[in-house]
């Protein structure tokens, strides 16, 4: 984060894989700590690297220049951006489980079509599915 580039703005420069969905995560978690984005770049190198500028504000129209609030910004976006889901493989006697977990948003919405690809892979895999029970996940615990 850098606040010298701008007199009314915090630049957030990100630097990661592209995947699908990239955009929504980071405005998702931008919208759940109220930061508001005034302008931005999206650039995708060869070979799936991208790199993101974008000139934010908090919701009172101030730039970010509490380093603990910066911090606290960086981190979750970069636990978001690194940690897409969490997929475990348990062995249970005869029968298999995969458990995913989906990041949800402040506003109990998940990232679209997550599941819909999940299924989607498995069923090309010719692996049946039969359950598929919803549950709540609380940290890196799988309930």
């Amino acid at each position: 984060m850098d606040n010298s580039l701008s007199p009314a703005h915090t630049l957030v420069q990100i630097v990661c894989q592209d995947h699908k969905g990239l955009l929504y995560d980071i405005m998702r978690t931008l919208k759940d700590y109220s930061i508001q984005i005034s302008y931005g770049r999206v650039y995708i190198r060869q070979g799936s690297k991208c790199e993101i500028d974008l000139f934010i504000m908090q919701a009172d129209g101030k730039k970010i220049v509490d380093p603990s609030k910066q911090s606290t910004l960086s981190s979750h976006l970069k636990m978001e951006l690194l940690q897409l889901l969490r997929v475990a493989v348990v062995s249970w006697g005869p029968d298999t489980e995969l458990l995913v977990a989906n990041p949800v948003e402040l506003s109990s919405k998940g990232r679209p079509l997550v599941f819909y690809d999940i299924t989607r892979a498995l069923k090309m895999l010719n692996t049946c599915i039969f359950s598929i029970p919803p549950q709540l996940s609380f940290g890196n615990a799988f309930l």
